[in-house]
């Protein structure tokens, strides 16, 4: 992906450019919004139309706590500054992102859906022939609740016998 991040000089001169405003008057027109949404949005929401809604949010306290040390700590309510994009603009700027995943996805279940796994196959074999779909017959396999028998302790080697047996 192109990295096209504009400073706010680029921005500028780009509005300028494209408007044929004089940047000055540009950058007048910016701080006289900033004027206003500061003013306007402790009373409510503000709208800059076609773009975005500001608005303040109000969390309230809780209970965090450090993972690192499992301790908890209060962490108060506080009002925080809220901007969502309006439909349009976060449409226009997620829709391919959210098509080509999609697409991804779409491609993914297509391609796990045409080829079986290896233990399917098996499975339909075994039923087709009568056996069951392990491969093992009924009483090989433990049921659920029961344990398999312990392996034996024995060493392999003979120093590993020495190593839990020192006096032999």
């Amino acid at each position: 992906m192109k990295k096209n991040n504009h400073s706010p000089i680029q921005t500028v001169r780009m509005l300028s450019f494209r408007s044929n405003i004089p940047q000055r008057q540009v950058r007048a027109v910016f701080s006289e919004l900033v004027k206003m949404v500061c003013a306007a949005v402790r009373e409510g929401p503000f709208v800059i139309p076609g773009i975005c809604r500001i608005e303040l949010s109000r969390r309230s306290g809780r209970t965090g706590y450090n993972p690192h040390t499992g301790e908890r700590f209060a962490v108060p309510a506080r009002t925080s500054v809220r901007v969502r994009l309006l439909p349009r603009v976060e449409q226009e700027i997620l829709g391919p992102i959210w098509k080509a995943e999609a697409e991804a996805r779409a491609a993914e279940a297509a391609e796990k859906a045409a080829k079986p796994s290896v233990r399917h196959v098996a499975k339909r074999k075994n039923q087709v022939q009568g056996k069951p779909a392990s491969g093992k017959s009924a009483s090989d396999e433990p049921s659920r609740g029961k344990t398999l028998p312990k392996q034996s302790k024995r060493p392999k080697t003979a120093a590993a016998a020495r190593r839990i047996n020192p006096k032999k």
